[in-house]
C-alpha cells in the first residue's frame, strides 16, 4: 500500500482527474490526504475547556454549506436566515429549542465528516472542508474514497474542467492542532465501478421505475473510481495529551458480513493506538445488501426456495423490500430498527448486525482497554441508560434515528451514524451527553428541507 501523501491545494489543482484513466485513478486515491491550518493561538486559548465535543455527520456532499457554516459560526444567523420563523415564533418553545441545539453543536471542538465533495460540479466546485475549516479558523484533513464519474453527476456539456477534481470522502475539522494523519484503506465490500455498470440490467431499471412510482426514492446509480476509508489523525490538545480521531464510512452496498469484515480490519489497524481515541462514522449497519440487484443476485441459491419465490414476488418491486416487506410487521423487526444492538433470539428473532457491534463492544486494545459501551444516567443525554446511551442517545425504546426514508411508512429509521469513545489507559477521556440533532436538521427552511439526509450526532469526551 502507498504512504499516505499530504498535499497543498495548489498540488491538487494540478492534477487533472478528467484525464486520468483505470488504475490511475486508484493511484492517485491511495495517497492523497489535503490539509491545511486556520488554527490561531487566540482560538486555541479559548477553545480549552474540560471536554472534547466531538461532532460526526454525513453532510450529503455539502449541499448545503452555506447554512451549515452559518450553524457551525453564528447561531443567531443561522436562525435568522435559514428557517422559517412563521413556524418557529422567536417566543416560542420550539424556538428555544432551536436555539439551544444550534448553541451546542456551535461549539464543537471537532468535526468527523462523510461524504464530503471537493471540485464537484453539484457542489459549485467548492472544498467544503476548508471552507467548513476556514469558518471555525481550524485545522483540516481531507482524503477522497472516490473519484466520481457517473455521466448522471458529471456533464460533460457544462462541465468546467478548470476547476473539476471530482472528489469524494472523508474529512477531519479540528480547532487543535493536527499533528499527524494517516490514510486507511478498508477491504472492498463492492466494485463501484464494475459493480455499477455491471448492475444497470432490466430487473434494476423496472425496480427503479418502481420506486420512483410507489415511494419518491430514487434508487441512483454512482459510476465510481475508489472504495471506502478510513481517515486517521492525531491532535494535541493544551494539556499536552494527545487524541486520536477516525473518520470512516463503510459499505452499504453489500451484506452484513462483508461490514464486520471492513470494521475488524479497522480496529485490528487501531489497536496499537495508546490513549484516548475516538471513532465517528456513518457505519450503513442495515441487515442486508441494498445495492442494485441483478438478475444473478435474484436467483441465485434461491430458485428452488418456494417461500422466497413467493415473498419476492410480492415484494420485488417494492426498492426497500428490506424495510417495508411482510416481516417488517414483525416485533423482532420493529425491535431492531429501534435498536441495532439487540441480542437476538435464535430462529425467533434474528439480528444479523448484533455480532457486528458486539466485536466493537469487545475489542480489547493492546493498552488493555476497550471502548466505553456504559450507559450510566448521570452521563447519558436525557438520563437514559442503556448499552452506549453515555456516546449516542437512546430514545423511548432503542436510540434516536440518524437516517430515514422519505417516505418512512412509520418504521425505515435507522440509527447508522455513530460515535465510539476508547478512554486513555488511566480512564480519562470517557464519553458524555450523546446527542442527535434531528429537530435543527429538520428545521432547515421550516422543514421544506434539511441541512442533510442525515441528523448530525455529537459526544462530549471529558478531560
Amino acid at each position: 500500500m502507498a504512504a499516505t501523501r499530504i498535499i497543498s491545494a495548489a498540488e491538487l489543482q494540478a492534477l487533472d482527474f478528467t484525464k486520468l484513466k483505470d488504475n490511475k485513478f486508484e493511484q492517485e486515491l491511495d495517497t492523497i490526504v489535503l490539509a491545511h491550518s486556520y488554527v490561531t493561538r487566540e482560538l486555541q486559548a479559548t477553545a480549552e475547556h474540560d471536554y472534547l465535543r466531538v461532532v460526526h455527520w454525513n453532510i450529503e456532499r455539502g449541499f448545503n454549506i452555506d447554512a451549515i457554516r452559518s450553524l457551525l459560526t453564528d447561531t443567531h444567523a443561522y436562525l435568522r436566515n435559514h428557517i422559517d420563523t412563521k413556524i418557529y415564533p422567536q417566543d416560542s418553545d420550539e424556538y428555544a429549542r432551536l436555539e439551544e441545539e444550534a448553541s451546542y453543536i456551535s461549539r464543537a471542538d471537532i468535526l468527523l465528516l462523510n461524504e464530503v465533495d471537493l471540485g464537484m460540479n453539484r457542489t459549485a466546485y467548492r472544498n467544503i472542508a476548508a471552507e467548513l475549516a476556514a469558518s471555525m479558523h481550524a485545522d483540516y484533513v481531507f482524503a477522497p474514497e472516490f473519484v466520481e464519474i457517473d455521466p448522471g453527476i458529471i456533464d460533460d456539456t457544462k462541465l468546467d474542467r478548470s476547476q473539476y477534481k471530482g472528489l469524494h470522502g472523508n474529512a477531519i475539522v479540528s480547532r487543535y492542532p493536527i499533528r499527524s494523519v494517516r490514510l486507511l484503506h478498508l477491504p472492498q465490500c463492492y466494485d463501484w465501478y464494475e459493480g455499477e455498470q455491471r448492475n444497470l440490467s432490466l430487473l434494476e431499471s423496472s425496480r427503479r421505475l418502481a420506486a420512483k412510482a410507489t415511494v419518491d426514492e430514487e434508487m441512483i446509480t454512482e459510476l465510481r473510481r475508489g472504495g471506502r476509508i478510513a481517515l486517521i489523525a492525531e491532535i494535541d490538545l493544551p494539556n499536552t495529551e494527545t487524541v486520536t480521531l477516525v473518520s470512516t464510512h463503510l459499505e452499504n452496498r453489500c451484506q452484513p458480513k462483508c461490514r464486520k469484515q471492513q470494521l475488524e480490519f479497522l480496529l485490528k489497524e487501531l489497536a496499537t493506538v495508546n490513549g484516548a481515541l475516538v471513532l465517528g462514522g456513518d457505519l450503513n449497519n442495515f441487515e442486508g445488501d441494498v445495492g442494485p440487484t441483478s438478475l444473478v443476485k435474484l436467483v441465485s441459491s434461491k430458485i428452488t426456495d418456494i417461500s422466497f419465490v413467493a415473498k419476492t414476488a410480492l415484494t420485488f418491486f417494492n426498492p426497500y423490500s428490506l424495510i417495508t416487506n411482510t416481516s417488517s410487521l414483525s416485533l423482532g423487526t420493529l425491535r431492531k430498527h429501534r435498536d441495532p444492538t439487540v441480542r437476538p433470539v435464535p430462529v425467533l428473532l434474528p439480528n444479523k448486525t448484533y455480532s457486528f457491534f458486539k466485536y466493537i463492544e469487545d475489542f480489547k486494545f493492546q493498552d488493555d482497554t476497550q471502548f466505553d459501551a456504559e450507559g450510566d444516567a448521570q452521563y447519558s443525554y436525557n438520563e437514559r441508560a442503556a448499552k452506549w446511551s453515555n456516546s449516542n442517545q437512546r430514545a423511548a425504546k432503542g436510540f434516536v434515528e440518524t437516517f430515514k426514508l422519505k417516505r418512512s411508512f412509520g418504521i425505515a429509521k435507522f440509527k447508522v451514524d455513530w460515535l465510539f469513545v476508547k478512554p486513555d489507559s488511566e480512564g480519562s477521556y470517557f464519553p458524555a451527553s450523546g446527542r442527535t440533532f434531528s429537530r435543527l436538521n429538520n428545521s432547515y427552511r421550516g422543514g421544506t428541507e434539511k441541512l442533510s439526509d442525515h441528523n448530525p450526532i455529537s459526544v462530549d469526551v471529558l478531560i
